[in-house]
């Protein structure tokens, strides 16, 4: 089986260091819970807050986490023969892309899951593949539609979409707060 996964939000604690360096720098206090749709970093920006030129800053993604229970399951998947990649739609002409595939891979095993199992396309639902977890639900959603198999992470901004009904079809990280034992709760999925 080949098993896609997102890298931000998805395996990583992204939107919490932003949110971080967000407060930090504008003196502001938003929670990730304000996160309550895809559209907020773009409200902000359009506010006058440069919040996009920190992912541009290498130490931003030397402050992000890999979920331990994600390498964990992932690890798990790719030892018991699925093909495991991290799909993302991360921006390669960015200064910092190499730091964040870098600091993304640090935890795996280099045997297991290596640069060799990066693909990067913000056009997911392209990829080859039988399984996407992904943390957007209109990705998600192209992909279920094409007849494959989607999980999401309950996340504050993939809560409120009209489509929630059909979204339920296909959440697997429901209901807990902390998406890294949320991980620990699928190793045996697949």
């Amino acid at each position: 089986m080949i098993i896609l996964v997102d890298i931000d939000n998805t395996i990583t604690n992204m939107n919490h260091i932003w949110l971080k360096y967000i407060n930090n720098e504008y003196k502001t206090s938003y929670k990730y819970s304000d996160i309550t749709h895809w559209g907020f970093f773009n409200e902000l920006e359009a506010q006058g807050k440069d919040v996009f030129s920190f992912l541009h800053i290498p130490q931003f993604w030397k402050d992000i986490t890999v979920y331990p229970n994600a390498v964990f399951a992932l690890e798990h998947w790719a030892k018991r023969g699925h093909q495991v990649y991290l799909a993302t739609a991360s921006d390669i002409l960015s200064p910092s892309f190499h730091v964040k595939m870098e600091q993304t891979l640090e935890p795996f095993s280099p045997y297991l899951i290596n640069q060799n199992n990066i693909i990067v396309t913000d056009q997911k639902e392209l990829v080859n593949g039988d399984v996407l977890i992904d943390d957007k639900l209109e990705t998600i959603d192209k992909w279920v539609k094409l007849g494959k198999k989607g999980f999401i992470p309950d996340q504050p901004w993939n809560r409120n979409y009209e489509a929630k009904p059909y979204c339920n079809q296909f959440t697997l990280f429901d209901g807990n707060d902390d998406l890294d034992n949320r991980w620990a709760t699928i190793v045996n999925l697949f």
